[in-house]
């Protein structure tokens, strides 16, 4: 399957992910409430290291994009990417009482399934284009609260070229064998990065 990621600085505060799994093409607006391009950098340095499971969201407009990660086996994984959109419930008691509340809205948008290697690089590589089309400077203007993952996005470069040289030396390995010694991770765990 051929996976892309573009991630491009729209404006201040503002970035446009598009992810676009096999044929389909999806699309969607990111504020600087989150820290999107380090929590997709680190997702993929996850990934490729032995975490099952991980999620995090970007802040959007009036939606934020909730994305899970799944190891279905060591070399491939199930994408989600929900959209959740806060919604004002208006209720009327038996003495015309009104109140308001507030429940999330959940929808799944797209779910497809990827190579853990591929997601990494597709991922290194938009991080990459962001960073040669804005530099650091530029980057911390447009995107404010948050620098560029340098770091994170050298760690990244690192991972990769480790998985493909393990790839090289064993190309026969059982891709369904259960890798052992991994950990589990959720939204919380990788909740500092988004906020």
């Amino acid at each position: 399957m051929a996976l892309k990621i573009d991630y491009e600085l729209t404006g201040t505060g503002w970035a446009r992910c598009t992810v676009r799994p096999a044929r389909r093409n999806f699309s969607f607006s990111v504020s600087y409430d989150s820290d999107a391009l380090k929590c997709l950098v680190v997702a993929a340095i996850a990934m490729l290291g032995d975490t099952d499971r991980i999620a995090f969201y970007f802040a959007g407009r009036s939606s934020w994009w909730y994305w899970n990660i799944d190891q279905n086996s060591p070399t491939e994984l199930t994408i989600n990417i929900s959209e959740i959109t806060p919604e004002v419930q208006l209720h009327k008691s038996e003495t015309d009482e009104v109140t308001l509340s507030m429940e999330d809205s959940v929808k799944l948008v797209v779910e497809f399934k990827c190579k853990a290697l591929s997601f990494a690089q597709v991922v290194h590589v938009a991080a990459a284009n962001v960073k040669a089309t804005h530099g650091l400077k530029g980057y911390k203007e447009l995107w404010a609260s948050h620098d560029f993952p340098s770091h994170e996005l050298q760690l990244l470069a690192k991972s990769i070229a480790a998985s493909e040289t393990q790839a090289q030396q064993h190309p026969q390995t059982d891709p369904t064998e259960p890798r052992q010694n991994r950990s589990k991770h959720d939204g919380a765990a990788i909740k500092r990065f988004s906020q």
